[in-house]
């Protein structure tokens, strides 16, 4: 669960819309669960950009997809690796 402390919130703040993942992997003898989390951010014109966590610049979107346009949702996950305490 995210609370207002945690660190996601501190990092990429909150706009009502994370998508959260957790898919099992079978090995031979064990499940292994694995924790995904991706966020919704809308594209804004190059050089407009005010809130990096709700939005993304054109140019970086149309880095995963040229096809990307201003005023589209787009979808990234966030790695566990950007966080500060893991």
């Amino acid at each position: 669960m995210i609370t207002e402390s945690s660190s996601f919130l501190k990092l990429y703040g909150f706009s009502g819309e994370r998508i959260f993942f957790i898919r099992e992997i079978k090995n031979d003898e064990k499940v292994q669960k694995d924790l995904e989390i991706w966020r919704n951010r809308i594209i804004v014109e190059d050089g407009n950009l005010t809130n990096p966590n709700t939005e993304i610049t054109l140019k970086e979107a149309r880095l995963s997809d040229s096809d990307y346009e201003v005023g589209e949702e787009f979808t990234d996950e966030v790695k566990f690796k950007d966080f500060m305490y893991i």
